[in-house]
């Protein structure tokens, strides 16, 4: 679940703060376990390390009623000394001391963005409307299923850093 659903959470994550190193999670499943052959955990915590020794943490939860948003979608908040982001596909909220919050938002939504790449992709042919490529999407999975490694085993996992090819 963790690896399906925070996929782009952790692509901004990267894009934002940099390469990550380790992970510690924890998962459980207590609020669906009525579903009958459920194999996944329905809640997750995670504790990542960045390369440059900063930690960060991942939650989500796949145990709520659809109609309940406990946050927006993929949202990532960057904490700095002086500001607050507050970062998806679609918004960024920028928080400092003493003024308004500042709203940044897309002109379009992002999954639109992203299925008209592709789409335009596979017609022509071409990479360049993909803003990914494929090596940082395995970045990105390396990631997530060390997160899911770690629930598995309550050990720490370092990170694999395949060698990404242009």
């Amino acid at each position: 679940m963790l690896i399906e659903q925070h996929t782009h959470a952790v692509d901004l994550m990267r894009y934002l703060c940099g390469e990550i190193e380790s992970v510690y999670a924890v998962g459980a499943t207590r609020l669906i376990g009525d579903v009958p052959d459920l194999d996944i955990y329905d809640v997750n915590a995670c504790t990542v390390r960045f390369t440059d020794g900063m930690p960060g943490m991942i939650g989500n939860s796949c145990g709520s009623s659809p109609s309940i948003a406990v946050f927006p979608p993929h949202l990532v908040h960057v904490i700095t000394r002086d500001a607050l982001f507050s970062v998806n596909a679609d918004r960024t909220t920028i928080r400092r001391e003493g003024r308004e919050p500042e709203e940044l938002v897309a002109e379009e939504p992002a999954s639109l963005a992203m299925n008209r790449a592709f789409v335009e992709a596979v017609r022509t042919g071409s990479r360049q409307p993909i803003l990914c490529d494929y090596s940082e999407a395995l970045r990105t999975f390396e990631v997530t299923y060390a997160c899911q490694r770690s629930a598995e085993t309550g050990k720490v996992v370092d990170v694999q850093l395949p060698e990404l090819r242009a």
